[in-house]
């Protein structure tokens, strides 16, 4: 009982950080077509 309470928790545990997602905000990007930076973008 204890074993598939386990194998369930952490399937949902892992489950979870299969949707995170990170987000680096307030940044320039270089645009090296352009020769230009974009200012106060999320990447």
């Amino acid at each position: 009982m204890t074993n598939k309470f386990l194998f369930t928790a952490s399937f949902i545990i892992s489950a979870f950080s299969l949707f995170a997602q990170t987000y680096i905000t307030d940044v320039s990007v270089a645009d090296v077509e352009k020769q230009t930076l974009i200012p106060n973008q999320t990447v």
